[in-house]
């Protein structure tokens, strides 16, 4: 509450909120992806593996790490826990 005694929202909730978003598109983007190559790729071997495992277990699992690495290095923001804001020092 602020000083008039109103609602005053924590800024943060809107930065954890745009990354809930993100995170959320992320996860279901690589669950689609890993269930298209699952069920839609033929039987052929490569590597003597089949062609599905090869792009959903290997392929797909290391391409998203890269991903997730980017996302929390560059786009998602250290967001501090702290109970009150306005006493934190940001860096």
């Amino acid at each position: 509450m602020d000083k008039d005694g109103k609602f005053a929202e924590d800024p943060r909730f809107k930065t954890c909120f745009r990354e809930m978003l993100i995170s959320f598109g992320f996860f279901t983007v690589f669950f689609v992806l890993v269930m298209a190559a699952t069920y839609g790729l033929g039987r052929q071997l490569v590597l003597g593996l089949p062609l599905w495992f090869l792009v959903a277990g290997v392929l797909l699992p290391v391409v998203f790490i890269g991903v997730a690495y980017y996302l929390t290095e560059y786009v998602f923001e250290d967001t501090p826990l702290d109970p009150y804001l306005d006493e934190v020092e940001v860096r």
